[in-house]
């Protein structure tokens, strides 16, 4: 049985592998390009919380990390990794700092949650 998930993220693969390809030729939407990037990675990837959700909004570079990694390699398993790896880390750095700095408790479990995933 196929899964709904599973041919939703294959069809964001696909565009994500399509507008990555197109966007080495450009130079003046390249940041546009960018944007979009960035959408259907967080489409393929949402947030599991509002919090993270909203720590995301502040990384807003994560395309980047996805698009500089598939320029090297030219490999879209590897570029999601590097995606996922620099938003755990983001996520990780601006969360300790909000639990140090409010003392909540709540954000330091989802910490603990995020080295697991890192690890």
């Amino acid at each position: 049985m196929i899964n709904t998930e599973q041919v939703i993220n294959q069809d964001l693969l696909e565009l994500l592998t399509d507008k990555t390809k197109r966007l080495f030729g450009q130079s003046v939407e390249f940041s546009d390009s960018l944007d979009e990037i960035g959408g259907l990675l967080a489409r393929y990837d949402p947030a599991p919380s509002p919090i993270l959700n909203a720590i995301d909004q502040k990384g807003q570079d994560f395309a980047t990390y996805f698009f500089a990694t598939y320029s090297d390699t030219l490999d879209m398993d590897k570029s999601i990794q590097a995606y996922k790896a620099v938003k755990s880390l983001v996520r990780y750095i601006l969360l300790i700092d909000r639990q140090y700095e409010v003392g909540n408790k709540k954000y330091e479990m989802i910490v603990r949650g995020i080295i697991q995933t890192i690890n």
